[in-house]
């Protein structure tokens, strides 16, 4: 018997893992006013809607990529949208 063996994480593991970043995230943009709120929401929407068609196709078989993208998702999210988001402001000319 092992004495401290690792646990096997598991898909609850890497979703708890994803909120534990987002509430943090989202709760000290939102204090600040409306511009970097609006980037992390709007990456928080696309990867919840991202994991919600991952879930319902592999349901709680999901391959190491996907629990990858489950864990580390939304902060690649947020980050594109930097990116994303400052090419609209510039196009439309604010």
């Amino acid at each position: 018997m092992k004495l401290f063996a690792k646990r096997a994480e598991t898909v609850s593991d890497d979703i708890l893992f994803s909120v534990a970043i987002q509430i943090p995230l989202l709760t000290m943009s939102a204090m600040i006013v409306h511009g970097p709120f609006l980037l992390l929401g709007f990456a928080a929407i696309a990867y919840w809607l991202g994991f919600t068609v991952m879930f319902v196709r592999r349901g709680r078989a999901l391959t190491k990529a996907d629990r990858f993208l489950v864990r580390w998702g939304y902060l690649m999210l947020a980050f594109i949208s930097l990116f994303v988001t400052a090419a609209v402001v510039r196009m439309r000319g604010y």
